[in-house]
C-alpha cells in the first residue's frame, strides 16, 4: 500500500507544471556548427541536444545568433569556419561562449560580404540560417 502511495506521489510529482517547466530552463547544449553551400543559398547551421530559444540581430556586415541558456562541453564546436573561398555571402562562421551570472549563452557571429535578407528556421533540435545568393 504504501509503494502504490510513494508512486502516485512521484507521478505527481513529475507530471507537475513546476517539473515540466524545470525542464524547459534545463541548460541546452551545443552539439554542432555547419555550413552547407547550395544553388541558390548559403546555410548555417545549429544543433543543439535539445531545442534552444535563439534570437537574431543583424549589424554592419555581421548576422549574430545567440542561444539563450547553453553551453558547449566539447571545444572542438567552437572552431570557427572559414568560408571566404565559398562563392556566397558568408564570409566566416564564429561561434563562443557568453559567461553569465547566472548561466551562459552561446553567440554565433557570421560575418557576411554584403547585406542580405536571411531566413531563419528551426525544426527541433536545428536552427538554420539561409543567406540567399546572387
Amino acid at each position: 500500500m504504501r509503494t502504490r502511495i510513494a508512486l502516485a506521489l512521484v507521478s505527481l510529482f513529475l507530471a507537475s507544471p513546476a517539473a515540466s517547466q524545470d525542464m524547459e530552463d534545463a541548460p541546452r547544449n551545443l552539439e554542432f556548427v555547419g555550413f552547407q553551400q547550395f544553388r541558390e543559398v548559403s546555410r548555417v547551421f545549429v544543433r543543439t541536444n535539445e531545442p534552444a530559444r535563439y534570437r537574431v540581430s543583424q549589424r554592419d556586415g555581421v548576422v549574430s545568433i545567440t542561444l539563450d541558456n547553453t553551453g558547449c562541453q566539447v571545444m572542438n564546436n567552437l572552431r570557427h569556419l572559414d568560408t571566404h573561398l565559398f562563392d556566397g555571402p558568408v564570409s566566416m562562421v564564429m561561434p563562443r561562449v557568453i559567461e553569465g551570472a547566472s548561466n551562459s549563452n552561446i553567440q554565433i557571429d557570421i560575418y557576411v560580404r554584403q547585406t542580405v535578407n536571411v531566413k531563419q528556421s528551426q525544426q527541433d533540435n536545428v536552427i538554420t540560417l539561409d543567406f540567399p545568393r546572387n
